[in-house]
């Protein structure tokens, strides 16, 4: 009996210390490479944000400078231009000096317009000298500003014109002595930062470290109690970490199959069908959350049109003040064509929000139309009216027609009639590049046939199927000629429908097209 266990227990002794040192070596090194890991990674962040912060308070000291060299020979030639102009050279002199006592400022020279030194305050030798000065000869044939940076200054000159007569130049020097301090300020503070942050990371690396590795060392234990055959503890490892928390329930499944592999294929069909029940609902729960989604997607779409539009008509507004120059508004022929531009990208803007709120509106349901009178002859030349210019500057030919048939008045939504109207008019204005585009309105049986007639481009056969859907046009490409989203003709279409009517499209390449609106008339009494 102890010949045959003796060697059982020389192979138990041999095995465990083995596997002790395996598993202390894996977790030693695991926790330096994440406490390296972490220190790294920290280090890096600090010093990359304390070294942008240093190139971004250099750019800002540099700019501000430069701005304040700029300032100041702004206001030297602002008011020394009349001194120079009639060489009043003690005056010169007096504002130099007093120019001088500005802060940082370590230099200041003015020179006539031949580069002799005018004024050198604290430098009477200089002011005494009358030959030029090769710096100052420099500045004044120079019609750009000279900048350069030294080790202690900044060195700024440039030249003062009057017209084509040049006054003469200046330069300041300004010290750099209060940049230098800021920088070496934010380097200690870097330094101190990046001291800070590696201690705080040492300490966390150690505590995600332990947390980490204690787990892997429950699960080794796991991994080798299902080794062994015994399957019926369960595994519940809880960890911080969702890898490990995965991995545990990875081996919680694997040993939990092992257990359920022997099942009857009843009870795997009935599982199944259940699964697929789960699903089939889900599914069902899923649609029904994106059809919400999708409601809500509109409601949130009408809301921030309809909030979008009350700042840009009041740009639009206030940009029209100043281009009537009301409240004593002055500026130069520069301005105007910059207001200007303002002007027409707001008014495009405004259209494309406008067109986002009427199909928000009418996809969510809310579209109520009205039921007002509308004389047809007037509401053909309201809209004439409104698109004349645009033909006009195209050089086209606008004409209107109205079938004397047609009842004196009619009701319906003349807002949504005059978009339906006012879109089809102004597409066949855009794309027509020359001879006329026709508004006809006449009568046929109980309908109003609102037709408008190009001699534009035309649409292609194959572009007809989608030309009336959202965001489509007929050409796509972002080097299209013509702008636009794709919503007119949508909105068209949805707001016709919405009336009780229809919109029909004949078109030919090259010839032109036409769009045909049919609505019901609705007399007086019906409209009661």
């Amino acid at each position: 009996m102890d010949n045959h266990k003796h060697p059982a227990r020389d192979m138990d002794v041999s095995i465990h210390p083995t596997k002790q040192k395996r598993h202390f070596n894996y977790h030693l090194t695991l926790n330096t490479q994440l406490i390296t890991l972490v220190i790294f990674i920290i280090l890096t962040v600090v010093i990359s944000m304390t070294a942008s912060s240093i190139l971004r308070e250099n750019e800002i000291f540099r700019s501000d400078l430069i701005q304040e060299a700029n300032t100041l020979l702004d206001a030297i030639e602002a008011s020394s231009a009349d001194f120079l102009y009639w060489m009043d050279i003690d005056t010169i002199d007096n504002l130099a000096n007093s120019f001088d006592d500005a802060d940082d400022v370590l230099v200041l020279r003015i020179y006539d317009p031949n580069g002799r030194i005018l004024s050198a305050p604290g430098d009477s030798e200089l002011e005494a000298r009358v030959e030029s000065d090769p710096y100052g000869l420099q500045l004044v044939n120079n019609t750009n500003p000279d900048i350069e940076w030294q080790a202690d200054r900044l060195i700024v000159g440039r030249r003062f014109d009057l017209g084509r007569q040049v006054l003469g130049a200046a330069h300041v020097e300004l010290s750099t002595a209060r940049f230098n301090a800021e920088l070496q300020d934010s380097l200690l503070r870097g330094i101190l930062s990046a001291t800070i942050a590696t201690l705080f990371g040492t300490i966390v690396a150690i505590f995600v470290s332990r947390s980490i590795t204690k787990p892997i060392t429950d699960l080794v234990s796991a991994a080798d109690q299902i080794a062994t055959g015994n399957l019926d503890k369960p595994i519940t490892i809880s960890s911080n970490s969702t890898e490990v928390n995965q991995l545990s329930d990875s081996i919680e499944n694997m040993r939990t199959s092992l257990q359920t592999v022997y099942q009857d294929l009843e009870e795997r069909i009935a599982q199944r069908t259940e699964e697929l029940q789960k699903s089939r609902d889900e599914a069902v729960e899923a649609r029904q959350v994106a059809d919400e989604n999708s409601r809500l997607k509109t409601e949130f779409l009408s809301m921030m049109s309809h909030e979008l539009r009350t700042p840009m008509n009041a740009i639009q507004g206030f940009t029209d003040i100043m281009l009537a120059r009301m409240a004593g508004v002055n500026y130069n022929e520069r301005t105007e064509r910059y207001l200007k531009k303002i002007q027409s990208n707001s008014v495009r803007l405004l259209g494309l929000i406008n067109d986002f709120l009427d199909l928000s509106r009418i996809e969510s349901g809310r579209l109520e139309l009205a039921s007002h009178p509308i004389k047809p002859t007037d509401a053909a030349k309201k809209w004439s009216d409104l698109l004349s210019v645009l033909a006009d500057n195209k050089g086209l030919e606008l004409n209107v027609t109205v079938d004397p048939n047609l009842p004196e008045t009619i009701y319906g939504d003349e807002e949504s009639l005059t978009k339906v109207v006012i879109n089809l008019l102004g597409n066949a204005i855009k794309f027509t590049e020359e001879g006329s585009v026709t508004l006809d309105l006449k009568k046929q049986e109980e309908n109003m046939i609102i037709a408008i007639t190009d001699t534009g481009v035309g649409i292609p056969p194959h572009a007809r199927e989608f030309i009336f859907d959202e965001f489509r046009q007929v050409d796509m490409s972002s080097k299209r000629k013509h702008g636009g989203t794709g919503l007119g003709l949508s909105i068209v279409q949805k707001l016709v429908t919405a009336m009780n009517g229809k919109v029909s499209l004949e078109s030919e390449v090259g010839v032109g097209s036409t769009f045909t609106v049919s609505i019901p008339i609705i007399t007086e009494s019906e409209s009661e």
